[in-house]
């Protein structure tokens, strides 16, 4: 006698930052995951809040799993045959946030010593994301007894994004979007990366190559970069950055 099954299901595994040592690469060998990333502060105060919260939470272990016990609980009688509805407007900023993560966590191949290029950049195609994405969606929707998405659900899409891609060129990006009247250098992104003006040159002209940013001039040796129009139409529909 034989028992087969079909079945399908997802997977949550917990990483830390060392994820992102990998991140430029794995679009290439075709990412399944979507990544949240939990910002930690890193200021002293920060991290001293963080041993305090640990030590109540230690006096407090039994109640707080049976509140996630409870949670779980609740999720698992949600009716998940109920039509879900995504306006227009959430579904047009989905695709073009699926772009957005396809884009800043694409593929330039270099040699391991020489630095030099050696194949052409890989993006992945974004159809995979857009229906991902649509689908969390879906999910924190189920979750939260609602119907019609709004920006709140959207707003953890967007930090899902975020996750997604590699810190290093989000951070350039934002603060570039930030400061979109100015031209930047591979000496202003140090300043506020912290890596060498070499490492930060070198993130730049990926992110050229990858159709991020475009350079604004054709100096080799002061280069200066803008964000490419795909890339700030992009930004503008997503709603990804907010300018300060």
């Amino acid at each position: 006698m034989y028992r087969s099954y079909k079945s399908t299901f997802g997977l949550i595994a917990g990483v830390t930052e060392a994820i992102e040592t990998f991140t430029e690469e794995m679009a290439a060998l075709g990412e399944r995951f979507l990544r949240y990333w939990m910002k930690i502060d890193k200021s002293l105060e920060g991290r001293i809040e963080y041993n305090r919260r640990a030590q109540m939470n230690a006096r407090h272990k039994n109640t707080m799993r049976k509140e996630l016990n409870d949670v779980a609980k609740q999720c698992l009688k949600k009716n998940f045959t109920e039509e879900l509805t995504i306006n227009d407007q959430i579904l047009n900023k989905i695709l073009h946030l699926a772009e957005f993560i396809a884009r800043c966590r694409g593929t330039v191949r270099r040699e391991r010593y020489t630095n030099e290029i050696t194949h052409k950049p890989f993006t992945e195609l974004s159809t995979r994301l857009s229906t991902q994405l649509t689908k969390l969606l879906h999910g924190i929707m189920y979750f939260r007894g609602i119907q019609i998405a709004t920006d709140n659900e959207y707003k953890i899409l967007k930090k899902i994004a975020l996750g997604s891609t590699s810190g290093r060129y989000i951070d350039i990006v934002k603060n570039m979007y930030n400061n979109n009247e100015k031209l930047f250098s591979p000496s202003d992104f140090s300043e506020y990366t912290e890596l060498s003006n070499i490492m930060t040159q070198r993130l730049a002209e990926n992110l050229v190559m990858l159709n991020v940013l475009k350079r604004a001039n054709k100096t080799i040796l002061r280069p200066q970069y803008t964000i490419s129009d795909e890339m700030s139409q992009i930004i503008e529909v997503t709603e990804i950055f907010q300018k300060k």
